[in-house]
């Protein structure tokens, strides 16, 4: 609703160093071993966050109002991730689980898109594999906005910290940035 902004999301996780989550994963059918599945960057996110910070889709589709908490699992995978773990195979369709095989609670979420890269451990790293995951299915406890917008930035904060606050009074407002 503010004047100028062109797409907004929120995330648990920004680049290039606001990660909030690093987790192993598993890929059914793929036998797992630590070494083979490393800590990998994972970011919770909402629709838009793509658009927002202008990750390329370039497979599948993003996340969208129809990925709920009651719906099926779903997840998107980087470019690299896609590369490493599925070669020249088409990843759409197969699934996904957070964590090692020990916690069996995690359910196995079906790959509907992969990203372009992004550098979640700082700029003078490379880009490496990540997933994401919908913030309607999974939630977190401390958020990002993030906004792209066609007016300065620094003067838009103002009035997006305005229009946050009518919407909850009690929000706790903290890094106002620009990237």
């Amino acid at each position: 609703q503010v004047p100028g902004v062109e797409e907004a999301a929120v995330s648990d996780s920004l680049p290039p160093d606001r990660l909030d989550d690093w987790d192993t994963f598993m890929i059914a059918g793929k036998p797992w071993t630590q070494e083979g599945f490393p800590a990998t960057p994972v970011a919770m996110i909402s629709p838009g966050y793509f658009r927002a910070l202008n990750i390329p889709l370039l497979q599948g589709r993003f996340f969208d109002e129809h990925d709920t908490a009651t719906s099926a699992p779903v997840v998107i995978i980087s470019q690299t991730l896609a590369r490493h773990y599925f070669g020249n195979e088409n990843p759409l369709g197969k699934r996904l689980k957070q964590s090692s095989p020990e916690l069996t609670e995690n359910p196995y979420m079906e790959i509907v898109g992969v990203v372009g890269d992004v550098r979640y451990d700082g700029l003078a790293r490379r880009a490496g594999a990540a997933y994401y995951e919908p913030i309607s299915q999974n939630g977190a406890n401390s958020l990002y906005l993030v906004v792209r917008s066609e007016r300065d930035a620094a003067s838009l904060a103002p009035e997006l910290q305005r229009e946050i606050r009518a919407l909850d009074k009690d929000t706790v407002i903290t890094q106002v940035r620009t990237m």
